[in-house]
């Protein structure tokens, strides 16, 4: 509905339509003449007459509604739009993890110059160029852009980012030292020595982080594994005086003090870094070392060791992936084995709960009893104590009186003894 503007239904006044010098000279004679009247209506009448004030005409209400008070749209009956909620979630999720992976991933991976194709080598024979990938470059780059997505990641841990993103400089460094072998107009052979000395280092640093991480994986399986023989003791144990609630919790106790809960992100990033190690150094060093080995008559004991590292990096990465997906196994088949049972029996049976109420009250009362029992037995030992210090007192007393007569009775006869001389 619209409304009418009372602006509009005015009169227009006179001389408005005129020129604006006549408009002004209009509007200063008009106030002349009311400022005269107002004066001449002053003097001339001593008071004015009683007249009753002018009432204002009643307006109309507006036709549309007031805005609504600030808390009116968070009461329960107020529409929600979740699908719009979700897409700003997954806005500001995306803006954090650009905003990550700008400052915290590109920032700290650094960007080494690209492998150089078509320089001639003078260790490797077979008809071979040296410079040429084993893979796509566009597969590289793919693998390097998926570790920066998934480094990026709000849900990932600080400290596992810093880590992972150090392991991928790594990797990097790796690929320059072993297949960048044009320095300037000179190429340099394949594993020269010092290439060979700096790729052990960096293989080395990668080795030694993996097998941390392989022995740690390799120990909560275990751990799972006991949890879940002990659950299964727990589950099968027949004791009439045990409710479902105190299985539960004995279950939940032995959990939350073994286990921790599996992160599906930390697993797909072992995975996609697995896959970034293969495409950036292992498969191509793989076909380049082999085609070498078959030119050598000695065989270089520092390249076998650096061939034995590289190797080791791709067999303890892929443990770890599968000692992490056995671990993530194991805790869904406990989850489902035994826990999620246990509390469909705890929600199917509310007749349970009043049992609950009674032992914990029989608990409540023999605890009062033991702490009464105790409390007893400590008076009595204090009354022992007492007593064996006033028999001690009395003695110390009897023995000091004896001493006391004794010096006595000496004194006497001494005395005794003068007074016969």
């Amino acid at each position: 509905m619209e409304t009418v503007n009372s602006l509009d239904v005015l009169p227009m006044p006179a001389g408005l339509d005129a020129a604006p010098s006549s408009l002004l000279a209009a509007v200063r004679t008009q106030l002349a003449m009311d400022s005269s009247d107002s004066d001449r209506s002053l003097t001339s009448s001593p008071a004015a007459p009683d007249t009753k004030p002018a009432v204002p005409a009643p307006t109309e209400e507006p036709a549309t509604e007031p805005f609504p008070a600030y808390y009116e749209c968070e009461s329960p009956d107020s529409i929600v739009d979740t699908q719009h909620e979700d897409a700003y979630n997954y806005a500001i999720s995306k803006v954090v993890q650009e905003v990550i992976k700008f400052q915290e991933v590109d920032a700290q991976l650094v960007s080494l110059p690209p492998f150089v194709v078509g320089a001639a080598s003078p260790d490797l024979a077979l008809g071979s160029v040296e410079g040429v990938d084993c893979l796509t470059v566009d597969h590289k780059h793919r693998t390097l852009n998926q570790m920066k997505q998934l480094l990026s990641m709000p849900r990932l841990r600080t400290q596992t980012r810093r880590r992972f993103v150090a392991l991928t400089n790594i990797v990097l460094r790796l690929n320059y030292v072993l297949f960048h072998r044009v320095d300037g107009n000179v190429c340099k052979v394949f594993l020269g020595a010092q290439d060979t000395t700096d790729a052990q280092k960096l293989a080395n640093t990668v080795l030694v982080y993996l097998a941390w991480l392989d022995d740690m994986l390799q120990e909560s399986v275990q751990v799972a594994t006991n949890v879940f023989y002990i659950l299964g003791h727990i589950a099968a144990a027949e004791d009439d005086d045990e409710t479902v609630y105190v299985r539960y919790r004995r279950m939940a106790a032995v959990v939350i003090a073994h286990l921790k809960k599996p992160r599906l992100l930390e697993r797909h990033l072992l995975s996609v870094y697995l896959e970034f190690y293969e495409a950036w150094v292992h498969t191509t060093f793989l076909r380049l070392r082999n085609r070498q080995i078959l030119r050598e008559d000695i065989p270089n004991t520092d390249r076998m060791d650096l061939s034995r590292h590289l190797l080791a990096i791709w067999d303890v990465m892929t443990r770890c992936i599968d000692n992490y997906s056995i671990y993530t196994f194991t805790t869904c088949d406990i989850r489902d084995r035994y826990l999620e049972p246990t509390m469909k029996d705890l929600l199917c049976a509310p007749e349970i709960w009043p049992q609950c109420w009674e032992m914990t009250l029989e608990g409540r009362d023999e605890e009062k009893e033991k702490e009464k029992t105790a409390k007893e037995e400590a008076e009595k030992e204090l009354q022992k104590v007492i007593q064996k210090e006033a028999m001690d007192i009395a003695e110390a007393l009897a023995l000091e009186e004896q001493k006391d007569t004794q010096k006595t009775a000496q004194a006497l006869e001494e005395a005794l003894a003068l007074a016969l001389k």
